[in-house]
């Protein structure tokens, strides 16, 4: 019996550990979620509910707590959808690595977007103003030399109408079957600026 007691003391207190490990903070109007194991830390909302409103965001290569510094290497799930940004722009060496799903889906006053070396892929729905979010005003797009793969939509705007793409080889879009491709697939890879399909009535 004390042996259980002393493996299921073990237990809670791993798994309460485990949870520790992640922990969120603001710096600059902007939430981070850290990871203690990767010291890494990546951009969140603070709840299901919330909406980036600042007209301008940057995005640090790193934030700290308790003299701790986390590189900043993700934009997460729905970080800035809806969000009322005009401008996101990213520090310079930044190590930002991977946009999330729905990371800039309808940012509606976002104009311009270039994502910073590094970054090698763009999950589902990253970038979208299609259908109820038609009214996203990002007309530019810049994707870095690092760009290898795009989820199916990863990259959706009815607006666009200039796309720069860095990599000498255009990034692959997994999954793209029929019409379910992204905006990638659809223009020609080595010319800009890019005409976006026109959007059906």
């Amino acid at each position: 019996m004390k042996k259980f007691y002393l493996f299921l003391g073990a237990a809670l207190l791993s798994g309460s550990m485990m949870a520790a490990t992640l922990d969120t903070i603001q710096v600059d109007g902007v939430y981070y979620q850290l990871n203690e194991e990767t010291q890494t830390a990546a951009v969140i909302r603070k709840d299901s509910k919330f909406i980036y409103e600042q007209e301008s965001v940057v995005i640090p290569v790193s934030v700290s707590k308790d003299g701790k510094s986390y590189d900043v290497t993700g934009i997460g799930k729905a970080a800035f959808s809806k969000a009322k940004c005009k401008s996101i722009v990213f520090a310079e060496g930044s190590k930002i690595t991977e946009i999330g799903q729905q990371a800039f889906q309808g940012a509606l006053e976002l104009t311009e977007l270039a994502l910073p070396e590094g970054v090698k892929h763009l999950q589902l729905t990253a970038i979208q103003g299609v259908g109820s979010n038609a009214g996203m005003k990002l007309h530019k797009l810049t994707l870095p030399s690092t760009m290898d793969t795009l989820d199916v939509m990863s990259l959706q705007v009815a607006n666009l109408d200039t796309l720069i793409c860095n990599a000498v080889v255009p990034p692959h879009c997994a999954l793209a079957t029929g019409k379910h491709r992204c905006h990638v697939c659809r223009s020609p890879r080595t010319t800009q600026p890019f005409t976006p399909r026109k959007q059906p009535k």
